[in-house]
């Protein structure tokens, strides 16, 4: 009863539906705020902060340390990490009630994941950014030289999730059944 419910949706639901399921997704994190580092990313203002890693001292007590209520390197890695939990939840999700079989329901769906991909990746800048202005200040520690791998595993890890979700599936060749002709 389930398979066959699951696969009458499947049928039914074309590229409307793919968008219609990603869009609480992308609506609930535009409503909470965080559409402020794709729009710093887009704009380039986020690079204009890179004359002042080499000319002004990294501002140990703004943006070191875990503090949430303050642009710290932890609170934007924290934010990133629920986003990529959410995103690639929301995203197997929406890959088990699709039919990627049809390539332009693949595609929907490679579109609007690399669109949640870019976000996050949009998300891990700030932090990547002031991570490198206290190296370039303050030098390197065992703390920091952690903050560097967490970023380079993040960014391997969606580039895995991105790769095992997009790919065309190659379906299995039929099984054909042996024909006997009959004995002379």
């Amino acid at each position: 009863m389930m398979k066959t419910l699951l696969l009458r949706w499947q049928q039914y639901r074309g590229i409307y539906g793919i968008i219609a399921l990603w869009l609480p997704f992308f609506l609930f994190w535009i409503m909470t705020g965080l559409y402020t580092p794709v729009l710093s990313v887009i704009s380039g203002n986020l690079f204009l902060h890179l004359d002042d890693i080499f000319a002004t001292p990294f501002n140990y007590h703004l943006h070191a340390g875990d503090s949430l209520d303050q642009p710290s390197i932890g609170k934007y890695l924290l934010w990133f990490t629920v986003f990529s939990c959410t995103a690639m939840v929301w995203g197997t999700a929406i890959k088990l009630l699709s039919d990627l079989k049809i390539n332009a329901h693949r595609k929907t769906f490679s579109t609007c994941l690399f669109l949640a991909a870019f976000w996050a990746m949009c998300i891990l800048s700030w932090p990547s950014l002031l991570l490198f202005h206290y190296i370039w200040s303050m030098g390197i520690t065992p703390m920091r030289l952690v903050g560097i791998g967490y970023i380079l595993v993040s960014i391997s890890v969606w580039v895995i999730f991105m790769r095992f979700f997009t790919k065309k599936r190659s379906l299995p060749p039929e099984k054909k059944e042996p024909v006997f002709e009959p004995a002379q």
